[in-house]
């Protein structure tokens, strides 16, 4: 399987992030931790509540983080952004 093709579990994903310290370096030309934090998406998922960025600064930080991981990622939010 992919990254994308594996189904996520919401329990474990909460689970994961409630044991641990979720850092946000901000790499150069991406908003600053407290914007993107400002914009955050909440949502509640197995009673956790969980902040996740909007589309425009996700692709905003993965075009600043600039690795050639992030290419394809990029791709699929912008068009997913422009209603595709």
């Amino acid at each position: 399987m992919t990254r994308r093709e594996t189904p996520l579990d919401p329990a474990t994903i909460v689970r994961s992030l409630s044991e641990h310290e979720v850092d946000y370096p901000t790499p150069p030309g991406a908003a600053p931790y407290g914007q993107v934090r400002e914009r955050a998406l909440e949502v509640t998922i197995a009673g956790t509540t969980v902040a996740f960025a909007v589309l425009d600064d996700l692709i905003s930080m993965k075009r600043a983080a600039g690795r050639p991981i992030d290419t394809g990622d990029i791709a699929a939010l912008v068009e997913i952004d422009e209603g595709g």
